[in-house]
């Protein structure tokens, strides 16, 4: 029964391999038409940013441009006719598309090399595996969704694979140091300039990992060099000056609000404004009419529009009504908030749960059911996105991903109760760095809004997705095991 068990794990991870490779050529130039794609198409014609938006995006969506043949991408693309039928897009976002998938691709394959140097011999996938496994991954549903979009987030994923990758080289002595120390460097300052805010995450996962592989290398005699750790802190302080260097070159003001007041409002205000409006001062609770609590209790990407148009556009009178909000909500649901903070940050933290969990609550409740408890994530609109052009191979094969996922997540469980699955110091240290992005990642975007979407929190998803697929490949491939 066992060895039937292992075969059919290896058949339907050879079958969820293939199924994603025809999926995503079936998908190929055609276009998830995300709100933001247009704004990066129109942002890669200027080449200036504002302090929300980094500037390698639409450097390289402008770099593909120069190289097409045909007519420009840099230019709105229609998301479709007025009788329904998706509008092509310009031959250019083909190449963008390929080029995506190349460099996540070829991130997943180094990812994959470097752990695959510090697994123990039970655990270590040969080869052809590794390649196994990179197809698992990158033509993963979410993964191969996001390398065909217009969007910066497949880039930030293969940074981030790189990065963490590059550090536990680099950290624990993997090889030759110099061109770890320089994919550490340049992944990161490609991270920092795809979208801003993962620069202060990987300066944490720098920070924390060195500190943990401290405490290993005291407690339990872990091989690491202190020297290369240090300076890999000084290479990411040097890329954060780089990146800051950068973004200040090519900065514009659009008059959008500034990060703090996006946390006060998507985060601590949000969606408790029609609860807190009676402890408002008159005056200010006289601005909103019922309508405009609804709509800012809607969703939330809604607070910014309301208070626009409440300070009549304004942006100082738009800032202290912020600050007057905020105050007044954490006085009145601090605890709310609070428990919805935390909410959030474990399910950024671990990603793939969530993802498939809100497709099956969308599934059983429908869409407005689902929205009534859910209000502001982001899974029904990337669902919606994913399967646009061709429904049902879209759900046969994110079923299919449900399934192998679930497989494998049920081969770490088995492994975990029966303590067949021992993890040495090393693997421990080399683990370290992709724990903690995923826990600081998540905690990040759970503080700047509240709101789940799993374009923020593909890398996490990526690297956990790899660990249980290794380790279900590992299990059926090695019957001892």
């Amino acid at each position: 029964m066992v060895a039937f068990a292992r075969r059919a794990v290896l058949v339907l991870l050879a079958v969820q391999a293939l199924a994603g490779l025809l999926w995503t050529a079936q998908q190929l130039g055609e276009l998830p038409h995300y709100g933001d794609s247009n704004e990066y198409l129109r942002l890669a014609g200027t080449l200036r940013v504002d302090a929300h938006r980094g500037i390698l995006y639409p450097a390289f969506l402008a770099g593909v441009d120069r190289i097409s043949p045909g007519q420009t991408m840099l230019r709105p693309i229609a998301t479709e006719h007025p009788d329904g039928v998706p509008c092509p897009v310009p031959g250019g976002v083909l190449l963008v598309q390929l080029l995506q998938l190349a460099l996540c691709g070829a991130a997943l394959l180094y990812f994959f090399a470097t752990f695959r140097a510090v697994l123990s011999d039970a655990w270590r996938p040969s080869r052809p595996v590794m390649w196994w496994l990179c197809a698992l991954v990158l033509f993963d549903p979410l993964v191969a969704h996001f390398a065909l979009s217009i969007m910066p987030d497949a880039l930030a994923l293969a940074a981030t694979l790189v990065f963490c990758a590059a550090l536990v080289r680099f950290g624990l002595g993997l090889g030759a140091p110099a061109p770890a120390a320089a994919l550490l460097l340049l992944s990161f300052l490609a991270s920092a300039t795809l979208r801003p805010e993962k620069g202060w995450v990987l300066i944490g996962v720098a920070v924390a990992s060195a500190a943990a592989w401290g405490w290993l290398g005291r407690r339990r005699r872990v091989a690491w060099v202190p020297r290369q750790v240090l300076v890999s802190l000084g290479l990411v302080v040097l890329g954060m000056a780089l990146a800051g260097l950068s973004q200040r070159a090519v900065h514009r003001d659009y008059g959008r609000p500034g990060q703090a007041e996006i946390v006060m409002n998507a985060r601590i205000v949000f969606p408790h404004l029609a609860d807190i409006h009676p402890a408002l001062e008159p005056s200010t609770r006289a601005l909103f009419s019922e309508a405009d609590l609804a709509e800012y209790d809607k969703h939330v990407l809604n607070p910014g529009p309301v208070l626009r148009r409440v300070a009549k556009g304004d942006r100082e009178v738009a800032r202290r009504l912020t600050r007057e909000l905020a105050g007044v909500a954490l006085q009145q649901r601090a605890g709310a908030i609070a428990f919805d903070t935390v909410k959030d940050a474990v399910e950024n933290a671990l990603p793939g749960l969530g993802w498939y969990g809100r497709l099956a609550a969308v599934r059983v409740y429908g869409i407005r059911n689902y929205a009534s408890f859910s209000r502001s994530d982001g899974t029904p609109w990337t669902a919606r996105l994913m399967r646009r052009h061709h429904p049902r191979s879209t759900r046969a094969f994110v079923g299919l991903s449900a399934l192998s996922g679930a497989v494998a997540l049920g081969i770490l469980v088995s492994l975990l109760v029966s303590r067949r699955l021992r993890v040495d110091p090393q693997g421990w240290a080399a683990i370290a760095p992709c724990a903690l992005f995923a826990l600081g990642n998540g905690l990040l975007f759970a503080v700047h809004a509240d709101q789940v979407n799993p374009r923020y929190t593909i890398g996490a998803g990526a690297m956990q997705l790899a660990a249980l697929y290794a380790l279900a490949l590992a299990w059926a491939r090695r019957p001892g095991s």
